[in-house]
């Protein structure tokens, strides 16, 4: 897992392990391991929330307004983008055939991913906490329109920001920004916004890569276990690891995270993704570290199974010094800064 915070004694529960809407994919694939998964949004709200997104963006560009088809194709077709990334970044360690299943949820018990043990299948399930992926957009998106400095946007970017990594350490989506102050900064400024989902995306993908590094280096025989009950009595374990095998793991995931930027091109053709952010992980680790602070719970910064967030951060810095780009330096050194300037602000 990325980090301790989400294992509590309320995991040992009756109530569904999976909320909000996922993919016809993810459903199959968690029906299939026994697991209840909710209802799907209506397709009203969905087509509400798509037409007031695109109803913002006749202020940028040319001001016309997006085809909501061409908006709801692009949503969809997220999930396969960053299926295929992993897959490329994965191709020399193993066939795809011997890999674990893998989804995209949110998850009602887990904010960071996690490894699950599987009682109708020998191999693990591997669950992208969409929680995460959520947090890190919110948290750029709010930071560099905050980092603007002018009016509204310096307010409603510290709120985003707050906001995004509050609903991710509580686990509670509620207390998140709501969808419309997302889609208000995601269309005030392109830029930020590619930036802000090429970020998310990178992240994302290491988070993914840092568990698929579990597998690959044996360490889930090891792992303590946390039993968590599904709806139906279907049960599923995860699993805590020590701290150098979660270094371990973190080292596991930036090779391959680093081996994906040959083919940044291609990549950037498809979704946001670049150079610029190849310490994407590590400005992670940041955001996590400023997390805690600011939701006022210091102590969470260490743990039994879990180094702290900047001692994982520094070690995949000095590990890697020599493959991270220049590019990819000056935007950390430009969040960096920022990141400490709003930590002032709480």
């Amino acid at each position: 897992m990325l980090s301790a915070i989400s294992l509590t004694e309320t995991a040992l529960s009756s109530a569904p392990l999976f909320d909000g809407l996922v993919s016809t994919t993810a459903r199959i694939t968690l029906l299939r391991s026994g697991f209840a998964v909710s209802v799907p949004s209506d397709e009203a709200d969905i087509a509400e929330y798509i037409g007031h997104f695109s109803g913002l963006w006749q202020r940028v560009g040319d001001g016309s307004t997006p085809n909501p088809h061409e908006v709801r194709r692009q949503m969809d077709c997220q999930e396969a983008m960053l299926y295929e990334l992993w897959n490329l970044a994965l191709l020399q360690d193993f066939p795809k055939a011997t890999r674990p299943d893998v989804v995209q949820a949110a998850v009602t018990k887990s904010a960071s991913p996690l490894i699950l043990s599987r009682q109708r299948q020998n191999s693990p399930l591997i669950i992208m906490a969409t929680g995460l992926w959520t947090m890190v957009l919110g948290c750029v998106l709010g930071l560099l329109n905050w980092a603007e400095y002018t009016g509204h946007r310096e307010t409603m970017g510290k709120r985003i920001f707050q906001a995004s990594v509050t609903a991710w350490v509580e686990n509670d989506p509620s207390l998140g920004p709501v969808g419309g102050a997302i889609a208000d900064a995601a269309t005030i400024d392109l830029d930020i916004t590619h930036f802000a989902v090429g970020l998310a995306n990178a992240a994302f993908t290491w988070a993914f890569l840092h568990e698929m590094g579990h597998f690959y280096l044996n360490h889930l025989p090891a792992g303590r276990t946390v039993n968590y009950m599904a709806a139906g009595g279907v049960q599923a374990e995860t699993r805590h690891y020590s701290h150098l095998a979660e270094l371990e793991a973190d080292r596991f995931g930036f090779g391959r995270f680093l081996a994906l930027l040959p083919h940044t091109q291609s990549i950037r053709e498809k979704m946001p993704f670049g150079p610029q952010i190849d310490h994407a992980p590590i400005l992670l680790l940041e955001i996590i570290d400023l997390a805690y602070t600011i939701t006022d719970k210091p102590a969470w910064r260490a743990s039994p199974t879990h180094p702290p967030p900047l001692v994982r951060a520094t070690a995949l810095r000095e590990d890697n010094a020599q493959a991270l780009s220049e590019p990819g330096r000056d935007f950390y050194a430009y969040f960096h800064e920022r990141l400490l300037a709003i930590n002032t602000e709480f």
